[in-house]
This record gives structure tokens, C-alpha cells and sequence, in this order.
């Protein structure tokens, strides 16, 4: 086990980024023309002319949620670990340049990374990195596990209401560390100056990002740990599926409970990142508000059951074509995030009648009569994409402003849409 001595506190700025993305994915190279989407200080914006009928076939990318987390546990593995399908996004090239800020080498080759970390020699990555993505703080757990010490700053990303740490800490301390905050980090380290142990820990609620974070650090450490109450989603599952490539020794993804033996070491893998099922799903929305008929894939059917079930219940048709394709032609709640409804305001803005009672949103659909075109804003990553698909379906033009929150969850989105036959466009207007 490395000694604290090991590490610089403070290292040196990272050194600027080998990494590199292609301008496109060889997929949709043919018809896509624009380089990588990233955020500036420019304000970009789509116009979108809302009427038309989509149809064709869209390519689907990998996971953001998937890929965040085991770009992370890549800090788990000695030697070079590769991994496939992986998105093109603001959100994983943050997490690329917080690997290298710590020492990591990484390699991109399409929807390719390698990332070695060998050669890590900081416990402490970046903080202006950190404070861009929120799961650029999932990195403590791999580097407590790892190296018995981590100093990283508070999350970032949408502003859809408190998210805390607070979970992640106290599981933390349950696997033997010494957790504090103090000056918008927190700073841990193994309790017994060697490394984390196993531990018990009930999650007071199913968190993804906190079943992520201890998942990874109990792979590495001493003994047996039993995490209880954890996140059941298929990203927690792919992160686990990740670790025991590795060597991991993990029992339970997929249920209520973790049963993970640790090992003090992991070794490299190969590895490919799950479809993303959020954009799936709004691609299938995207033909459900639109009527209109198209087919996608790589997909998991099992990942997009809930969605399926809604769908056809308001009278869609889907069919699977093949095992990983889908075709397809209300009481909203939100029980996490606070702020999620925001969006409703500007949604109201096309004309439908939607009344927002605390955490729920009513929707009247037939007494909505038409949506028209209107200049919206997009105020996070998930309400922008359901602005931009209303626009779809309004009459006239609309304009949604604040797309760079769109750019951090999907890749190559308008583009895509276009390739359905939706008439949108990309504007980036100078400050």
C-alpha cells in the first residue's frame, strides 16, 4: 500500500489533453459534417420547424451513465484496460481529462478508449474538472480503494436541485475511512493507514451515484462488504458486470443487496459500454409525439420496459424487429430532484395545459388543443430534450436556447434527428 508521502496534494495543472475525438462516429460520417459539441461561451441554440414526419433508422450510442462510472473504476485495474462505446461527450471527455489530471494515459480511437493508470501519481484530480460533471466525484471510491486516499472536490453539473454526498461519506466510513469536508473537498483516507475493510452499510435511499461509489471501493477492500437498499438500475448493473472483468468479486447487481469480497488487485479488461436507454427512449417519444414510425438499435428491450409499457398503453405500436431493435409509431411525478419542473415553465410556453402541484405535474392532453412554435430555454440536460421534442411536434418554429446542456447527455442529437427526416438546425451565436 502506497504511503500518503506517495502522492503530491497538490499537483501540477494537468498537462493539456492527448485526448481526441473524431468529428464523427463512423456511422453517420457520410451525413454528419460538424466537429464534437462543446461547452463554451457561446450560446448555442436549435430552430426547429416543427410538423414533420420522421422515419428511417437512427443509430443509438452508449450510455453516459454507464460510461462515467467505469471510466472511473478504470482507477480499479493495473495495466491497460479497454473500453468500447464509449459517447462522445462533454461529460466523458471531463472525465477523460480527470483521469489525466491524476495520471492516468488514455487513448480514444472513435468510440474507443484506453486508459492506462500506472501510471497514477495523485490522489487529487483536477478541481475545475470536478466541479463540470456530477460523476466526476465517483472517482474517490476507485482511489480510496486503491490507494487508501482521495481529495476530491464537490460535483457539478445541472442544476436540478441539492444532490449530496452525504451517502457516499457515510458508506465510506462504514469500509474503515476518515471522511471530512472542508474547503469544497472532501478529503479521506484509510482509517488504519493501510487500506478500506469490509464493512456493512444500508443506503437510506437507493442512489445510483452512491452504489457506484461504494460498489468500487469495496472491490478493493479487505474482507467482505454487504451493501443494502442499493440502486437496482442497469448502469449500477454494467459497472458491476465492468469489475468482476476485472477480477471483481461481486454478488447481487441487480437486486436490493451487494455481497462483494475485495481483492487487492485488479486486472485489465476489455469491455463495452451498454446502449443508452435515456436516449432510446427519446427517440421513441420522438416518433410517438410526432406519429411517425422508425426503427433504432443497439438497444436493450428489457432496459426500456417501463417506457415500452407507457407507450403502448397510450396507444403506440411497438415491435422488436430484432433481438436489439425497436419500431414505434398523465400524472407526472418526480420523487428525487426538487427543481425538476422547472422545465414545465417554459414547456407552457407551446400552449399545452399543464398544472405543476408541488413535485407533480398534471397533463391535460386532449384539452391542450394544439402546441405552437415558441423561443424556449432549456434550463437542464433532461427538460431541454423535452423541449426540443415538443418543438417537434408544434406548429411553426421554435427556438430552444441553452442546447449546451443538451450536448452533455447526447451525441450528435440534431443531427440524428435530421437523419429522420426533422427539420432542425444548429445556430451558435457570438457573445
Amino acid at each position: 500500500m502506497a504511503s500518503s508521502s506517495t502522492f503530491n496534494p497538490h499537483p501540477p495543472p494537468p498537462k493539456p489533453s492527448s485526448t481526441h475525438f473524431p468529428k464523427t462516429p463512423p456511422l453517420l460520417a457520410h451525413t454528419l459534417q460538424t466537429p464534437p459539441k462543446t461547452l463554451t461561451h457561446q450560446d448555442p441554440k436549435l430552430i426547429i420547424t416543427g410538423g414533420a414526419t420522421l422515419s428511417g433508422h437512427v443509430p443509438i450510442s452508449g450510455s453516459k451513465n454507464s460510461a462515467l462510472p467505469i471510466l472511473a473504476a478504470t482507477l480499479c485495474c493495473s495495466g491497460q484496460t479497454k473500453l468500447k462505446n464509449v459517447p462522445n461527450l462533454f461529460d466523458t471527455r471531463s472525465m477523460l481529462s480527470i483521469l489525466e489530471s491524476l495520471g492516468a494515459e488514455v487513448e480514444v480511437f472513435g468510440g474507443e478508449v484506453v486508459v492506462s493508470t500506472d501510471g497514477v501519481r495523485s490522489v487529487e484530480p483536477c478541481e475545475g474538472e470536478i466541479g463540470k460533471i456530477r460523476g466526476g466525484f465517483l472517482v474517490i471510491g476507485p482511489l480510496l480503494g486503491r490507494f487508501g486516499e482521495a481529495v476530491v472536490g464537490l460535483p457539478g453539473g445541472c442544476d436540478i436541485g441539492a444532490r449530496p454526498v452525504d451517502l457516499h461519506i457515510r458508506g465510506l466510513r462504514a469500509l474503515g475511512a476518515s471522511v471530512d469536508c472542508r474547503d469544497g473537498k472532501v478529503i479521506a483516507h484509510a482509517s488504519n493507514g493501510k487500506g478500506l475493510v469490509g464493512g456493512r452499510f444500508r443506503l437510506d435511499y437507493p442512489s445510483v451515484g452512491a452504489t457506484e461509489t461504494l460498489m468500487m471501493a469495496a472491490c478493493m477492500a479487505d474482507g467482505m462488504t454487504v451493501l443494502s437498499n442499493v440502486a437496482q438500475e442497469p448502469e449500477v448493473i454494467d459497472l458491476a458486470h465492468f469489475l468482476m472483468d476485472t477480477g471483481a468479486c461481486v454478488e447481487g447487481a441487480g437486486t436490493d443487496k451487494l455481497l462483494i469480497k475485495g481483492r487487492r488487485k485488479l486486472h485489465d479488461s476489455e469491455y463495452s459500454i451498454i446502449p443508452d436507454r435515456i436516449e432510446a427512449g427519446t427517440f421513441m417519444l420522438a416518433a410517438a409525439i410526432t406519429r411517425s414510425c422508425i426503427t433504432m438499435s443497439p438497444i436493450v428491450p428489457s432496459h426500456l420496459s417501463c417506457l415500452i409499457n407507457k407507450l403502448v398503453t397510450a396507444g403506440c405500436k411497438i415491435s422488436q424487429c430484432t433481438p436489439d431493435a425497436l419500431e414505434g409509431l398523465s400524472v407526472v411525478e418526480e420523487s428525487v430532484f426538487e427543481n425538476r419542473m422547472n422545465h414545465v415553465t417554459e414547456m407552457q410556453k407551446f400552449g399545452p395545459r399543464i398544472q405543476v402541484r408541488g413535485s407533480t405535474a398534471l397533463v391535460f392532453g386532449k384539452d391542450s388543443g394544439r402546441l405552437y412554435g415558441s423561443r424556449v430555454a432549456a434550463s437542464d440536460l433532461r427538460g431541454g430534450v423535452s423541449l426540443v421534442l415538443a418543438g417537434l411536434a408544434a406548429q411553426g418554429t421554435t427556438e430552444v436556447n441553452g442546447i449546451a446542456h443538451i450536448d452533455r447527455g447526447y451525441e450528435n442529437f440534431e443531427m440524428k434527428l435530421r437523419l429522420l427526416g426533422a427539420d432542425v438546425k444548429r445556430l451558435t451565436i457570438p457573445p
